[in-house]
Order: C-alpha cells, then sequence, then structure tokens
C-alpha cells in the first residue's frame, strides 16, 4: 500500500497524543491541572471523573487516525494502529505499579480497552450508515464506486444511528452522575 497523506497525518497525531497520555499517565500528580493547555473547566471536569478520563484519553488518542484510516481499504492499517495504541497504553497504565504517588486500576484497563473497541466500532457503524464518503473505495484504486443504496435505506440508517448515539450519550451521562 503506497505512503500516503493519511499515514503521515496519523503517525504525527499518534506521536503527539501518545506522548501527551505518557506524560498523563506518569507523572506524580493524579491531577489534570498540570495539564496546562487544558482550560479550567475541562480540567476541573477530568478530576472528577477519575477514572473515566482514561476513556476519553484513549479516545482522543485514537479516534481521529481510525477516521482518517475509516475506509475499508485501511482496515488493516487502522487495526494494527488501534491494536499498537491499545498495547502502549496499558503498558503505561501497568507502569503505574512503579510510580509511588500513583496507583494501578483495573478500571483503568477496562476503559482503556473500551475506548478502543468504542473507536472501531464507531468506524465500522459510520462506514455502515453511509457516512464515509457515502461509497466504498475499492482496494489499490483511486477510484470511488458509490453504492445504489435507495434514499429510504440511507435515511433509516441514519434514524437508528442516530437512535443510538443518543442511547450512549444517555449512558454516558448516567455513568457521570452516578459515578
Amino acid at each position: 500500500m503506497p505512503k500516503s497523506w493519511r499515514l503521515r497525518s496519523v503517525g504525527v497525531w499518534f506521536v503527539v497524543t501518545l506522548g501527551l497520555a505518557a506524560y498523563a499517565i506518569v507523572k506524580p500528580s493524579t491531577t489534570a491541572a498540570d495539564l496546562v493547555f487544558l482550560p479550567n473547566p475541562i480540567v476541573s471536569w477530568l478530576d472528577v471523573q477519575f477514572n473515566f478520563r482514561t476513556f476519553v484519553m484513549t479516545m482522543a488518542v485514537c479516534f481521529v487516525p481510525a477516521c482518517l484510516l475509516g475506509a475499508a481499504v485501511w482496515d488493516l492499517v487502522r487495526r494494527q494502529f488501534l491494536s499498537a495504541a491499545l498495547a502502549l497504553l496499558v503498558g503505561l497504565e501497568f507502569f503505574q505499579l512503579w510510580i509511588p504517588t500513583r496507583g494501578f486500576s483495573w478500571a483503568d484497563v477496562g476503559y482503556t480497552f473500551a475506548a478502543a473497541a468504542t473507536v472501531e466500532s464507531l468506524v465500522l457503524f459510520g462506514r455502515w450508515t453511509g457516512g464515509l464518503a457515502t461509497g466504498a473505495i475499492q482496494k489499490h484504486t483511486d477510484t470511488v464506486r458509490f453504492s445504489q443504496r435507495s434514499r429510504w435505506t440511507v435515511m433509516w440508517r441514519w434514524i437508528l444511528a442516530l437512535v443510538c448515539a443518543v442511547l450512549v450519550l444517555v449512558q454516558l451521562t448516567y455513568i457521570m452522575l452516578v459515578g
């Protein structure tokens, strides 16, 4: 597969966000206030959502590259990227065992896996609803073959996607409010 701007963009995003994630995970303090580039309301929210912020961080590392590599031709590369990100982030979580001021949590590991699975599911769901170029990119060509779906099929898939998105938001709100 030829190199492209997508791979370079994914590489840059991966290095920058993983570097920030590594700093956030291995720094001595558990507060997000050390991340000076974040606004205070976000810092306060992250500090309240103690374990859930691992989910948010993993989504931040993985979501943009997964969307850039969302077409079917990039499936293998996207999954390799997600696997590498998952392995590195889980490894950093285990590294906290040797930092005296930090604590290891299986919940953080679970949130990391859940976020990676959510990213892959969102990409596949977006492709299924026709959101990624409303067609399928054929392997090893630059041509786009638009599918012959009827407008009703696309409309019902978008309605289903909207209902699922609302259910996910309700669930996330419940998790944040209950704890």
